[in-house]
């Protein structure tokens, strides 16, 4: 059993167009056993979900994850039943919920979300992060 999330067409971001394939990600169902577990909404079957994304999406969800984590949790930015990012909570959970989100508001939604996705893994030692952030904060990402 698998499910993929994610729709077919094109999004904009700065003048410059995007696959949602992008957006994709595969869960595949695991039989149950310990842990957490997910229901398949569509078919009403509980099993635990596998998450296949690229690096790119990787990247992207450990920036969200650990530079952002204080500024969510003082700004209250994520919801707690939503993508609430927080220890002890599966992260496939919570960025399949965030991806569900990001369709939702800025897919369907017509909203605005400002993403810069940065290679940091060739030279991730060499790469002054805290400058990094400074110039991201500085052109108004928080």
């Amino acid at each position: 059993m698998g499910t993929h999330i994610g729709y077919a067409g094109t999004y904009q971001i700065w003048g410059v167009q995007f696959s949602t394939t992008v957006l994709g990600q595969t869960l595949t169902g695991m039989e149950k056993g310990n842990g957490r577990h997910a229901i398949d909404w569509l078919t009403r079957r509980v099993f635990r979900p596998i998450s296949v994304i690229d690096t790119t999406q990787k990247v992207f969800y450990r920036v969200v994850l650990g530079e952002n984590h204080e500024w969510t949790e003082d700004k209250k930015i994520l919801s707690t039943p939503q993508a609430k990012f927080r220890k002890k909570t599966s992260t496939v959970d919570q960025a399949s919920r965030f991806l569900a989100l990001f369709q939702k508001k800025v897919l369907f939604g017509k909203g605005q979300l400002h993403v810069a996705f940065v290679d940091l893994k060739p030279a991730f030692h060499l790469v002054p992060r805290q400058k990094l952030w400074q110039v991201l904060r500085a052109s108004g990402c928080p």
